[in-house]
């Protein structure tokens, strides 16, 4: 996994760079005080974590976009961590470092590196999901107050970075069923009770969220049959993505799916019970984020199922129950001491998951090469962008080695680069959203400007009218 973010680090960095969401969180930082700041949404996210961290990397790192990307991908490999060791307390299996690799290499995580806003949404979310995840095992051994609050916090935070975490409680529930048969009875009720704890601190966030964010985006499309073809598309994009494809092979993708269900499914009858619950908690993040659009704007939302970006969370709830099922299949195989033994049907499926974990790397790294900044309709864009902005930190850094400040004239950045910095935006806007200290006046002596490639040349000083 290290070889494989590292590779993916290069490729995202290579041909990308921050864009509007991202922008707009570092001006906001800039510009705001703290509070204000925090509780600004992001179109319907009410994030004040997603804030904080996006107001810390512009002081601390302003404009480094291969900083951004190395807290992207820190946050994913400490998920992966404490997911790991999550499940090994919750669903005991040899298989389960396979499982982690595999999720943790996925063929869409390239397109989160390369648009900061929409990585730490859902990195961050990830996160957090996985300490609540890992808080409830500790809770399992020894229900107590400490090991509940780690819990709720854990969930409270995830909040603060992404609002589908709404569906973290439930995700808790859905595990405790999958372990119903392995948990006393004397202990049921505190696990219950910590579930409804958590309950409470995603209905109270939701009602908060209400009070920040415009009524636009508070309405839920409740079409039915629009969620529904929003679900099964997602569903393609999913089964296509098991086998490193991503719009192809999805007759063979299916194939794969039914026969490892099947088989988790004769090794345990419990499996039944589990690929139930998983598959309806992975159902509900599915259709999220097709009711998070009023009805009028449905038509574009359509092609949410399209967009690599919205698939993070599903995997992560898909790889929790694809455990889950694992770990009742190797449960009758497990020897005294607690630890399952490896058996001629677990060597074969390791075989199988390493062959698929090392295709998902190559396919995941060749993926980040070719969907730069926000995905393959936007290409070559990503490199377009990324060389304006790099161009321009050069010309800046240059001026400020030289002991230089320079005082520029305002304009409009290039319509070549709008759509993805904001349409109209001025450089004003742009250096101050960087961290580039600058100063904008009218056209005069000492003053440059910013030509459409990046460029710092001097203003044309305005000719003198004849009398």
């Amino acid at each position: 996994m290290l070889v494989h973010a590292t590779a993916l680090v290069r490729n995202v960095v290579s041909s990308s760079h921050f864009v509007g969401d991202d922008l707009l969180a570092f001006h906001a930082a800039r510009t705001l005080p703290l509070l204000d700041h925090l509780t600004r949404p992001i179109d319907v996210h009410f994030v004040p974590l997603h804030q904080a961290v996006s107001r810390a990397l512009t002081w601390l790192a302003p404009g480094d976009f291969p900083a951004a990307v190395q807290v992207l991908v820190a946050l994913h490999l400490a998920s992966l961590l404490a997911l790991f060791v999550a499940l090994r307390k919750l669903a005991p299996s040899p298989l389960l470092p396979f499982v982690i690799a595999a999720y943790g290499c996925h063929v869409y995580l390239g397109s989160l590196l390369t648009w900061w806003s929409a990585g730490l949404h859902r990195l961050g979310h990830l996160l957090c999901a996985s300490l609540a995840i890992l808080g409830w095992s500790r809770f399992r051994e020894r229900p107590t107050a400490g090991r509940g609050l780690h819990v709720i916090v854990a969930c409270a935070a995830a909040l603060g970075f992404y609002e589908k975490a709404l569906l973290l409680p439930g995700t808790l529930l859905a595990i405790e069923l999958c372990l119903y048969r392995r948990t006393l009875p004397s202990s049921r009720r505190a696990h219950l009770c910590l579930f409804f704890a958590t309950l409470v601190t995603s209905v109270a966030y939701y009602f908060l969220s209400r009070r920040f964010v415009e009524p636009v985006w508070t309405e839920l499309t409740r079409d039915v049959v629009f969620l529904a073809e929003h679900v099964r598309l997602s569903w393609i994009m999913l089964l296509r993505s098991t086998i490193g494809g991503t719009y192809t092979h999805t007759e063979v993708s299916l194939a794969v799916a039914a026969a490892f269900v099947a088989w988790t499914v004769a090794r345990s009858r419990w499996n039944v019970a589990t690929w139930a619950v998983g598959l309806t908690m992975v159902n509900l993040e599915l259709a999220c984020t097709g009711m998070s659009a009023t009805r009028s704007r449905a038509w574009s939302h359509a092609l949410s199922a399209f967009s690599h970006r919205y698939y993070t969370e599903a995997f992560f709830v898909l790889v929790v129950f694809v455990a889950m099922a694992l770990s009742e299949a190797h449960r009758d195989g497990a020897r005294a001491d607690g630890r399952a033994h490896w058996t001629r049907p677990d060597l074969h499926t390791a075989r199988v998951l390493l062959v698929a974990t090392a295709l998902t790397v190559v396919v995941s790294v060749r993926s980040s090469r070719e969907w730069p900044l926000l995905g393959p309709w936007f290409y070559p864009a990503g490199p377009v962008v990324k060389g304006y902005m790099d161009r321009l930190s050069a010309e800046l850094k240059a001026h400020a080695a030289n002991g230089r400040a320079p005082v520029f004239v305002d304009g409009t950045v290039p319509r070549t680069i709008q759509p993805f910095v904001g349409y109209g935006a001025r450089h004003s806007y742009l250096l101050t959203a960087l961290g580039h200290p600058a100063t904008f006046r009218p056209k005069g002596r000492g003053v440059y400007r910013i030509r459409d490639d990046g460029t710092i040349v001097a203003a044309r000083r305005p000719r003198a009218t004849r009398k």
